[in-house]
């Protein structure tokens, strides 16, 4: 769902990690940098100059990406625990890798080609992960939806703003990703339901079937047509925000 995976960047992606793993060892790179994962975002440093992707490794396999970087931006793949990451264009900005585990928070920026990273080894650092753990402990999906809907961010949970992007249209209703909530057992996504019709339409969240799904909730479940009039665009009764959470 959050994944950008630029099609020039997609078909080069397996050739670029098999050359860069077997002409590394010969070319004398730089060795991985290990960081210990406290709770604070980590930076990542990333090359224009650079064709190989930088690769991320984490303690569990990644199962999900949210950032606010634009597809443009950046070029994003996992498999397994690793993560890489290949700048499309100068970028300064946040992102959040979701493994089977927990969250981890990176902060990207671009920099000088002997300034780069090429791969970065992330060790969790016990106590924080068991904070949030415990912390998140009697926390259920439905209450995880309450704090979603009033805004707040409950103890052990982080939370981002996401791209914006538009993951659904079926030509009458519009679905944009703009935040997450994530927990270390389940994420929570908040999106943007609008619709594009000129008739009114049903936001179907009974009708949701997605992997991992444990609650889905709207704000309203019928959305206006879309406005054509300053007050109609004022009302926006043709848009509300829909909440998911995945374990």
């Amino acid at each position: 769902m959050t994944r950008h995976a630029p099609r020039v960047f997609t078909k080069f992606f397996t050739v670029c990690v098999m050359l860069w793993t077997s002409v590394s060892e010969a070319a004398d790179m730089p060795a991985a940098r290990l960081v210990e994962y406290v709770g604070t975002p980590i930076p990542i440093r990333l090359s224009l100059a650079r064709p190989e992707p930088v690769e991320v490794q984490f303690p569990e396999d990644v199962v999900d990406v949210v950032t606010p970087l634009q597809a443009d931006q950046i070029g994003i793949e996992f498999i397994g625990p690793r993560l890489y990451l290949h700048a499309q264009r100068a970028l300064d900005g946040g992102l959040f890798a979701i493994t089977s585990g927990g969250s981890y928070g990176l902060t990207l920026s671009t920099t000088r080609m002997d300034k780069h990273d090429t791969v970065v080894r992330i060790a969790a650092a016990g106590q924080p992960a068991a904070a949030r753990v415990a912390a998140t402990r009697q926390l259920t999906a439905v209450d995880l939806v309450r704090f979603m809907r009033r805004k707040e961010v409950p103890p052990g949970v982080d939370h981002t703003a996401a791209s914006g992007r538009e993951v659904y249209n079926d030509g009458t209703l519009s679905l944009r990703f703009v935040e997450a909530y994530l927990a270390p057992t389940m994420r929570g996504y908040v999106l943007t339901a609008e619709n594009i019709a000129d008739v009114s339409v049903t936001v179907p969240i009974q009708n949701l079937t997605m992997p991992g799904l444990l609650a889905a909730a709207a704000e309203v479940y019928t959305l206006a047509p879309r406005p054509h009039t300053v007050e109609e665009k004022l009302a926006a009764a043709h848009r509300c925000q829909v909440y998911v959470v995945l374990k």
